[in-house]
């Protein structure tokens, strides 16, 4: 439910899923009212909407506890997040013990990280959970129960090759390259052309060329045209230039390698000659497309809309005060930063007109579209748009300028 009067009335006769949807609601414009200096029209809102949370969450509601630790972590406030997590993992709630893992792993508090994922990773492996079955599996084999985490890995419909190619890569970096070549070579095993040329890439590390080779060798024929470079550079450098050459120019992708390769040999001119075949051969690239032109008297073409979704009142009472502050130049500019700061900044700074949509859930999805270059004549008539918004009680309204009739007019599109 997302009609805000009617939350309002459920949460205020007990109701906790009201409580906890109505403060959902209201507690989603913190960011906006941050950017905006949190006038007090959305403190009022926000401080209603944590008041509703922490209501239902004391009341042990679910989802209203995981929502006050999200509604905590916004502030920052580190304590109160965990304390909320908390009590939602002690439901014993996956979703909620997975946060908490979670908050544990961003603070870097390693024991308690692993003490949450001991406790949620067994139940969701055994339920079949596939992304359960990696994490546990990986886990064991990181802490050397290599035959426990083969179990794991069996459960799995599919073979995790890739998987097991990182296995081996973190156990390397870790020093513990006996326990990651079997992983390397499971993964191999399966004929994947990425695994048998991580496979050679394992065996040139623990310096054995002529295996690396062969596994090259195989990872072409498997169909990974990348490993044609490795097994080039391999032979580079066993000074097998003639062979390392031709696998070289086996990859029509290997143009740099090839290039240095033929540096590196003093073959400046057999470089050169390569550099200017290859323009010739580089198709041109396509021509831009032709700028949109407006007719004449049209409004300004804008790419694309920035949509925020916050409360349109609260919102419209921000810019009145900052418009009586400051200027009509200040409000747009606060306009242009809100469309910047959702990563329209070029945009914003290269074009003249950015459209900014405010969409209200709590009005059926109301929305208020308002351009950052408005003019001074239709910020002044905001004053008078918070009655009309009022009036636009119909699903999916739209309010806007008209510069033909010089209003804020209601649409049903």
């Amino acid at each position: 439910m997302s009609d805000e009067p009617a939350l309002r009335t459920a949460a205020r006769s007990g109701d906790l899923d009201a409580m906890a949807d109505l403060g959902d609601l209201l507690v989603a414009d913190y960011t906006v009212a941050q950017e905006l200096g949190m006038p007090p029209s959305y403190r009022v809102r926000i401080d209603e909407g944590a008041a509703w949370l922490r209501r239902a969450a004391e009341s042990g509601h679910l989802r209203a506890l995981l929502l006050s630790a999200q509604f905590a972590a916004q502030r920052g406030q580190t304590n109160e997040e965990e304390r909320w997590l908390t009590r939602a993992a002690d439901s014993d709630d996956l979703q909620a013990c997975e946060r908490l893992w979670g908050f544990y792993v961003r603070q870097g508090r390693r024991a308690e990280a692993e003490a949450c994922y001991r406790r949620m990773m067994p139940r969701k492996a055994e339920a079949g959970d596939p992304s359960a079955i990696l994490q546990l599996a990986q886990q064991l084999a990181m802490g050397g129960r290599h035959d426990e985490a083969e179990r794991w890995y069996d459960r799995l419909s599919y073979t995790p090759a890739f998987d097991w190619q990182q296995l081996g890569r973190e156990l390397v970096e870790q020093g513990r390259v006996a326990e990651a070549r079997p992983w390397y070579e499971r993964a191999a095993a399966t004929g994947d052309g990425h695994a048998l040329a991580s496979l050679g890439d394992f065996e040139d590390r623990c310096g054995d060329p002529a295996a690396a080779e062969e596994r090259y060798l195989q990872a072409v024929r498997a169909g990974a045209e990348f490993a044609t470079v490795r097994l080039g550079l391999l032979l580079e450098r066993g000074e097998r230039h003639e062979e390392a050459e031709r696998w070289l120019r086996a990859n029509p992708l290997g143009e740099a390698d090839l290039l240095a390769f033929l540096e590196r040999r003093g073959r400046t001119e057999d470089a050169d000659r390569e550099r200017r075949q290859q323009a010739q051969l580089r198709p041109l690239p396509p021509s831009p497309p032709e700028p949109v032109r407006n007719a004449p008297g049209s409004e300004l073409t804008v790419a694309a809309a920035v949509v925020i979704t916050a409360g349109v009142v609260p919102f419209l009472q921000a810019l009145l005060a900052r418009a009586a502050e400051d200027t009509y130049d200040g409000v747009r500019g606060l306009l242009r930063r809100l469309v910047a700061s959702r990563g329209r900044r070029r945009a914003a700074q290269e074009q003249s007109s950015s459209l900014l949509v405010i969409e209200d859930p709590g009005r059926s999805g109301l929305k208020l579209h308002i351009r950052t270059d408005a003019t001074d004549e239709a910020l002044r008539a905001l004053g008078d748009l918070e009655q009309i918004v009022d009036k636009a009680d119909r699903p999916g309204a739209r309010v806007a300028w008209d510069p033909a009739t010089r209003t804020w007019r209601i649409s049903e599109r």
